[in-house]
């Protein structure tokens, strides 16, 4: 087999979708660990509304249901007092059908569901990579390349964050809940997507709270779990409160998630690519990635495929593809963690400050297809402040990036080892880095 995808998420689904013209059955197969079902508990996410239309169109997906879609925004302290609000249409989309509905566009023959990839091995260089896979499938599958995007399995990716000496800071653990309320009274506008952060969990600490048909509201949010001991129940109970909506919370589930710099070497291997949310490039915003992500997963799979039917040898393709990576997708996800460095050192009153013109900063850098340089960086965010103290720490904490930017500049073309070996040196410099920008109590406090 040419091909072996591992996990049918937004990523592999999309890959699988682009590859299924170009590649027999016999060449390529996606390999899921659950069912595909509409019916299944979805996690809800918030996406800008017209990028996800022209994202589910060039899918080619015809209509997908349950989509609510709100034109204004309010921002509310951890009070539910309204500070800022704007106009923008955002989508509120079910994840569980957008996978279904794009597994739906993909003949049957690619796909094998409830079959989940345990481990791989590769005894040479000539010979193929074996998947074992238990479940449905349970069997030992081979393949010439693997594609990870198993997500938040991490099937291979602690394996990547290993070779690049890729140190973890607990500014970066989150816990993601969702919470759905059966509600007797509801004190808010039904047409506005409410967003508060939460004043006992900064830096991050964020909610979202919508309306649902038949009285329904759904509290979806995440928080920095160093920072408090609070339950997600506890946690919605708060948002639930603060608005004085009254009701019962009838479902609750929640799962950590780790965000962070995303990893630079997208191919560990010269058969091994990483897409999706494997690379880590999560967003700590009021907006999912899930387009981004697309965006990103579409011009890589492309770019896999092309370098693969060049006839180069695979560790040239994978020198390539990282390159690409450190050049295309790593810009613009460096300014959001060192966003959530912003909001670790922020409270109360500067945090509200900082919710008024982070989503500005966002809104503005998110229709850019690149940002193409430090300076630019720099030159957005400088343009939307106008407290001296809030420029104060931006400007500084973009000159970091700037600095990283150009350190990274310099990854190496020659090999994946020459890559990998620099891109330890820029893990050390980055952690370095990040030490300096926090008081010292701070440092201790989010190093694991």
């Amino acid at each position: 087999m040419k091909l072996v995808i591992i996990g049918g998420g937004q990523a592999g689904l999309t890959a699988t979708l682009l590859l299924q013209d170009e590649l027999e059955h016999s060449e390529m197969l996606l390999l899921e660990k659950d069912p595909y079902d509409p019916k299944l508990e979805s996690l809800y996410v918030i996406s800008p509304g017209s990028s996800f239309e022209e994202m589910v169109r060039s899918l080619g997906i015809d209509k997908l249901e349950e989509i609510a879609f709100y034109d204004l925004i309010q921002m509310h302290d951890y009070n539910g007092r309204t500070i800022f609000e704007y106009e923008i249409p955002v989508a509120i989309v079910n994840m569980s059908l957008l996978r279904w509905a794009l597994s739906r566009l993909i003949d049957g023959e690619f796909i094998r569901e409830q079959t989940q990839a345990i481990k791989i091995q590769k005894e040479s260089e000539e010979k193929a990579i074996k998947i074992l896979a238990a479940g449905r499938s349970s069997k030992v599958f081979e393949a010439n390349s693997i594609i990870d995007s198993s997500g938040f399995d991490w099937f291979l990716t602690r394996e990547v964050m290993k070779r690049e000496g890729y140190e973890l800071f607990r500014h970066n653990s989150f816990l993601f809940y969702q919470a759905l309320l059966e509600s007797t009274r509801i004190p808010i506008d039904k047409e506005a997507l409410h967003v508060v952060f939460n004043e006992f969990a900064v830096p991050g600490g964020i909610a979202f709270l919508f309306s649902l048909e038949n009285d329904k509201i759904l509290i979806s949010g995440y928080y920095n779990t160093y920072l408090t001991s609070k339950t997600p129940r506890e946690s919605a109970n708060i948002i639930k409160n603060s608005f004085g909506v009254v009701g019962r919370i009838v479902n609750i589930h929640s799962r950590r998630i780790i965000l962070g710099r995303p990893l630079l070497l997208v191919s560990p291997s010269e058969s091994v690519f990483l897409l999706g949310a494997s690379n880590l490039g999560i967003y700590p915003t009021i907006f999912s990635g899930i387009v981004h992500n697309n965006d990103i997963v579409r011009k890589l799979t492309r770019t896999v495929l092309n370098l693969m039917d060049s006839g180069i040898p695979l560790e040239e393709i994978s020198a390539k593809i990282n390159d690409y990576n450190a050049k295309v997708i790593f810009p613009f996800s460096e300014i959001l963690d060192i966003i959530r460095v912003i909001l670790l050192m922020m409270r109360s009153a500067t945090l509200e400050d900082a919710y008024v013109w982070i989503p500005k900063l966002l809104l503005k850098t998110s229709f850019l297809e690149q940002i193409a340089s430090g300076e630019q960086m720099i030159r957005i965010a400088t343009s939307l402040l106008s407290d001296s103290k809030l420029l104060r720490i931006v400007t500084n904490l973009l000159g970091v990036v700037y600095e990283l930017l150009r350190i990274s500049d310099g990854i190496p073309m020659s090999s994946t080892q020459s890559q990998a070996e620099f891109i330890k040196y820029f893990s050390t410099e980055y952690s370095q880095r990040i030490n300096k920008l926090l008081p010292s109590y701070l440092v201790e406090k989010i190093k694991f």
